[in-house]
């Protein structure tokens, strides 16, 4: 399930997500939600920025051996900048995940991440 809103006016939106996975016995079900903030306005002649952040969390969705399970959290904080003239869309996202397993002695680290990307709309 998916819905998004955004107040046209003042460029303000929020989005949220939920999804579940049942295996039948094969694998543990999982479940996963997610919720983004943030806003969108003309700030600048290139073309629309959007700045936001979001949080979300998973339950069983990263085990690796039948029986374990497993939790992630993620926080994300990302600027996208439209270039109108070029059809071009720029970003940077930071995302940290921390994760844990029940299993003993499996200690994950907490991973940061930066990503840059550029797509060009043809």
């Amino acid at each position: 399930a998916n819905a998004g809103f955004i107040h046209q006016p003042t460029g303000l939106f929020l989005t949220g997500s939920y999804i579940n996975y049942e295996y039948d016995g094969v694998r543990i079900d999982s479940d996963a939600w997610q919720i983004q903030v943030g806003v969108q306005q003309r700030w600048n002649a290139l073309g629309k920025t959007t700045l936001f952040g979001s949080y979300g969390e998973t339950e069983d969705g990263a085990n690796l051996v039948a029986g374990q399970s497993s939790e992630q959290e993620r926080i994300a904080l990302g600027i996208v900048q439209d270039i109108d003239a070029a059809a071009m869309k720029l970003s940077v996202v930071y995302e940290h995940v921390e994760s844990e397993l029940s299993t003993e002695g499996q200690g994950l680290q907490d991973l940061d991440t930066i990503r840059f990307a550029g797509v060009i709309l043809f």
